[in-house]
């Protein structure tokens, strides 16, 4: 693809985005990186990970022009929450001082609010993308902790994402959810730019059986018998207890799970502890993290993916990702999900986070015709299409055109 004449101008895009490596804000991040550069911009990226994550940061981002990178131990606590803000302010004014800056892309709410006044100050053109509402993630997934301190961690995190958003003329969000949540949550009444179809997972291709077959005795998977996926980037909230405990509830006995990215997880022991107690090791398989080309034959080997996630998906990349390979997915009424899944079946929503609804939805998987199922694949294959249209490069290269000259029209949105 060769960069269009308007976009060689070299004009440098910054990134700003906390805690790459692993899952969605990250592969969201790496698609936009790549598009612009492809385009004919200069991509710097400014990033704090973690220790664990810088392997696969470095690899993931290797194209970049220029990476700002320096990196914690942990990435929980309000000390090392400091530490980012600190480190990022420190490593902007290092760029800025060396490099002129055509636009600032900010991606994640300790980034964005570390930046947000010198970027009101210096006028620099920027842009945000609205992908990980943190502070509502708290509610949802820290209930355990002491009401004081979940109440504090949450209003924290909400005035952190408010004066980050104070900052920017114009936000850039990928689904209607999305959207709706900066308007109602966050009160926000700036132009709002929805960009579906803007994300282009890799497809490898139908496979036949036979091939179908290798990849599963590579894998230690049966042949025979429903596959479920349970693919993994290390986030917590996509509980593997969310699968585990509705497996009882199941009175078909010719399936097996794969989680994949479990097999090193640190509450493996207790959850095979779990597993054995009921005599359920059979219809599982635990494997290592994989890489993408292995993970894309693991989608392919499967016949249906479990997507569980009790966070809120701004986007839901898992689920679009297995919908390349015609592989169906059953996830959870949370987030951006639902908008996603109701795109090929509304069944393939799991209403409930009880056991034994989820064991239902599993259920009435395995016991699809072959030619149901065949129906469901070919739409689920159809909607991957959609996304990634060249409208909607056009749409987005548009939006960084007008942000960067200062022209965005006051209520423009793409849909």
């Amino acid at each position: 693809m060769k960069p269009h004449p308007k976009y060689q101008t070299a004009q440098t895009v910054l990134i700003v985005a906390e805690m790459l490596g692993y899952g969605g804000m990250s592969t969201l991040v790496a698609e936009t990186s790549s598009l612009l550069k492809k385009n004919g911009y200069l991509i710097h990226i400014l990033t704090v990970t973690t220790h664990r994550n810088d392997a696969i940061f470095k690899k993931r981002f290797q194209d970049a022009d220029r990476i700002y990178h320096t990196s914690l131990r942990s990435y929980h606590g309000l000390g090392n929450k400091l530490r980012i803000v600190l480190q990022t302010v420190r490593l902007f004014f290092r760029i800025i001082m060396q490099k002129k800056i055509s636009l600032v892309v900010c991606v994640g709410p300790i980034a964005t609010a570390a930046l947000s006044l010198p970027l009101s100050v210096l006028r620099i053109p920027r842009l945000f993308f609205f992908i990980s509402p943190l502070d509502l993630e708290l509610k949802k997934n820290f209930a355990m902790d002491s009401g004081i301190r979940n109440r504090f961690g949450s209003l924290l995190y909400y005035w952190i994402t408010r004066v980050g958003l104070s900052a920017f003329p114009s936000i850039l969000t990928y689904s209607t959810y999305a959207t709706r949540l900066l308007q109602t949550y966050y009160h926000v009444a700036k132009p709002l730019h929805i960009i579906p179809g803007f994300i282009s997972p890799t497809r490898k291709g139908r496979l036949n059986l036979q091939t179908k077959s290798g990849i599963r005795k590579r894998f230690g998977i049966p042949q025979s018998g429903f596959v479920f996926l349970f693919p993994s980037r290390f986030e917590p909230w996509k509980q593997p207890e969310r699968v585990l405990t509705a497996l009882p509830y199941l009175t078909d006995s010719n399936y097996t799970i794969v989680f994949s990215g479990y097999a090193d997880h640190a509450h493996k022991e207790k959850w095979l502890s779990w597993i054995r107690a009921r005599n359920l090791e059979n219809h599982l398989v635990f494997l290592p993290h994989l890489s993408k080309n292995l993970l894309s034959e693991l989608y392919q080997a499967s016949d249906c993916v479990l997507f569980p996630s009790v966070n809120l998906e701004m986007f839901g990349y898992v689920a679009l990702e297995a919908f390349t390979y015609g592989r169906p997915v059953l996830g959870s009424n949370e987030g951006a999900i639902p908008e996603l899944l109701t795109k090929v079946d509304p069944r393939l929503i799991i209403p409930s986070p009880d056991p034994d609804v989820f064991a239902k939805k599993m259920q009435w998987m395995m016991r699809l015709s072959r030619h149901s199922y065949r129906k469901l694949s070919a739409r689920c294959t159809e909607v991957a299409a959609t996304y990634n249209k060249p409208s909607a490069t056009a749409d987005f290269l548009a939006l960084i055109d007008r942000t960067i000259t200062g022209k965005t029209p006051r209520n423009s949105s793409f849909r």
